[in-house]
């Protein structure tokens, strides 16, 4: 199964890691989403995401590996966490949808809304 992520072609990074290539608009749709952290679970609040092996937590923090990635494991899954309105300031700010097959992921955790993988040599 393909993996769906919204990265900026610049960074590689997600919108929620690439701070200096965020318009306005993403910024607040970030805190937005950092808001309702039920409807927007965090690795802290997916339950099943905080139980990986690989979640080491510290000082009130939640860290992974750097090597995770996070996205999505349908278009209507990513629909439902990116509103139309959300994918287009991402657009606008220049993140690009991209689709990862699936020979190129691991799938490392199905959490409740998005899935966290490890990208592989093909």
């Amino acid at each position: 199964m393909p993996v769906y992520r919204w990265e900026h072609p610049a960074t590689g990074k997600g919108p929620y890691t690439s701070h200096n290539m965020r318009s306005d608009a993403v910024d607040e749709m970030v805190q937005i989403h950092n808001s309702d952290l039920h409807r927007w679970p965090g690795i802290s609040t997916d339950d099943k995401m905080y139980v990986h092996p690989s979640v080491r937590t510290g000082y009130g923090s939640v860290y992974i590996d750097e090597d995770w990635h996070f996205g999505f494991e349908s278009l209507a899954q990513m629909n439902r966490w990116f509103s139309p309105v959300c994918q287009l300031m991402l657009l606008n700010s220049g993140f690009k949808l991209i689709r990862i097959p699936d020979c190129k992921v691991e799938i490392l955790v199905r959490g409740v809304t998005q899935i966290a993988y490890r990208k592989v040599a093909a």
